[in-house]
This record gives structure tokens, C-alpha cells and sequence, in this order.
């Protein structure tokens, strides 16, 4: 193992414990049925299980236990489009271009999103042409090609992790996942000269310990999950509110939507009880 993934690894380890969100598809309480799969054959993606609601035409949205999802697996929005067949992933490029999920929770600080896809984290070279992480999308305005935020990735191998730049919109092209339309060149948003981020998010791309043969090479591409973090006050929910997110690749041959709800919990339990000790001792006090 070499000293760099050695380091993201243990960068992991420290974010993990300090933020509880990280490990995998066990975050998303998400277990597929098989470690491969052949052409023709998906995953269920969905957290805690049940009947796997991909759908070949359209993805499919789920809320389950304040986990909200999107799936769209082996399927995409340019594949053979207007053709009367499913757009299927070789419209697109394959397997190593596929985004299969996205999931989103929060708690009281912090917006969680997770990815599945076959695009794997450190780039992917195809036809003498490098295409990279695209950056997530934060209430995304199609019309003016922008967001009102974004957490800008970097590039990384699988088993990296670190810090990633929460900025404002500014303007480059959204992943849009936008039936029949060709897809236009999603531009990766750099920081710009003198800009410093809002705040800073994490990132972590991981194997799924799944693969996937992808029909046009026979080759099994790894699956990775990208795990991302946003503290909720530097997008402007911390008092809650829907959060719309927006992910693809660097060329947009896929690219998954998913509309959030975040629920902002009120305190609870030790905490809550010694606020209301707190109110009443005071009270006493004052008489």
C-alpha cells in the first residue's frame, strides 16, 4: 500500500470519528444482494432494503428513515434517447460512467450526501481524454447554468479523504439530468483568484467492495461511494428547509438530482432535560 492511500486512510478514520457519517454503504443502511453483476443485472440500492424501485426510464426517488434517495442504475439520460428504448448505460459510455445513487440525510449541523457510481474518483482517461470528479451542486439554477452553492472535489484515489471548499454559485455548467438533450460540457468550478471558500466540507471516496461488468469491454469496473459533508449554516439552512442537489461527472454523461427536506431536530434526552433544569433553577433564583 502506498504512503499516499495509507494517509487517506487514516484521514478517513479521523473524519469518521469526528463526524459519525462515514463507512460505506453502511451509512445509507444500504446492503446489495451480490458482490458483481452482469450486464442487465443492478444492484438495490435502496437504504434498508425492499423492492428495487429502478426503473429503466426514469429515476426513481425514495424517503425512508430520514434518508432521502434517488436510483437510477445502469441507466442514464442520453443513452438512446428518443429511440424508444431504455437509455441504458451504453448510450453513455458504460459502466465507467454510470451514477447509480445519490442519498442525503442531516443532523442538527451538518447535511450528509452520499454517491454510488462506477466513475472512479482519480479520473478517467478514455479515448486520449481525462475526465474528472464533477463538483456537487447546491440549489442548482439550470437556466443560468449556476448554484447557489457548491462543494468543490478534488480529484482522488479510492480510500482518500480530506476537506473540499464550500463556495457560492458562480457560473459553470450544473450537471442536468435532462431526458434527450445531448450533454453539454460540465466544467469542474475552480476556486476563483482571491476567493475564499464559505466554510469547508469533507469528502471520502471508497470502495463498495462491489463490480459491475460492463457490457462494452467485459471488464469489471469497481464501484466507489463518495461521502460528503456541508455544515448546514454555510448554505443557509440551518433553520431547515429543502436543499436541492445536483452531481455528475466532469463531461455530464450522467448526472443524478435529489431534493432533500431537512429536518432540524430539537434537543432531546441529558441536553433537553438540563435546559429545562437550567429555566427553572434560574426561576428560583429570581424569586
Amino acid at each position: 500500500m502506498n504512503r499516499n492511500i495509507r494517509h487517506g486512510l487514516a484521514a478517513a478514520a479521523v473524519l469518521t470519528a469526528a463526524c459519525q457519517a462515514w463507512g460505506g454503504l453502511v451509512s445509507w443502511n444500504v446492503s446489495p444482494d451480490l458482490t458483481n453483476y452482469a450486464p442487465g443485472k443492478y444492484a438495490n440500492w435502496v437504504p434498508g432494503g425492499g423492492a428495487n424501485p429502478n426503473n429503466p426510464f426514469v429515476a426513481s426517488t425514495v424517503v425512508t428513515s430520514g434518508i432521502s434517495a434517488v436510483i437510477w442504475d445502469g441507466f442514464g439520460p442520453y443513452g438512446h434517447a428518443g429511440s424508444g428504448f431504455a437509455p441504458d448505460a451504453s448510450g453513455f459510455g458504460g459502466q465507467l460512467f454510470d451514477a447509480k445513487a445519490m442519498y442525503a440525510r442531516n443532523d442538527a449541523t451538518t447535511l450528509y450526501v452520499g454517491i454510488v457510481t462506477g466513475f472512479n474518483p482519480a479520473g478517467v482517461l478514455h479515448d486520449g481524454i481525462t475526465y474528472h470528479v464533477g463538483d456537487l451542486a447546491v440549489n442548482p439554477d439550470w437556466s443560468k447554468a449556476t448554484a447557489a452553492f457548491g462543494l468543490l472535489l478534488p480529484d482522488g484515489a479510492v480510500g482518500t479523504a480530506g476537506q473540499a471548499g464550500v463556495v457560492a454559485g458562480g457560473t459553470w455548467i450544473v450537471p442536468n439530468l435532462a431526458t434527450g438533450v445531448a450533454p453539454p460540457p460540465y466544467i469542474d468550478r475552480p476556486l476563483l483568484p482571491d476567493e475564499t471558500p464559505l466554510a469547508y466540507g469533507t469528502f471520502s471516496y471508497e470502495d463498495t467492495g462491489v463490480t459491475y461488468t460492463d457490457a462494452q469491454t467485459g471488464q469489471d469496473v469497481p464501484i466507489s461511494i463518495y461521502e460528503l459533508s456541508i455544515p448546514l449554516a454555510s448554505i443557509g439552512m440551518s433553520a431547515g428547509g429543502k436543499v436541492d442537489l445536483s452531481w455528475g461527472m466532469s463531461c455530464n454523461n450522467d448526472s443524478l438530482q435529489l431534493t432533500h427536506e431537512i429536518i432540524v431536530p430539537e434537543p432531546t434526552g441529558l441536553s433537553g432535560a438540563m435546559l429545562a433544569l437550567g429555566g427553572l433553577l434560574v426561576r428560583r433564583r429570581k424569586a
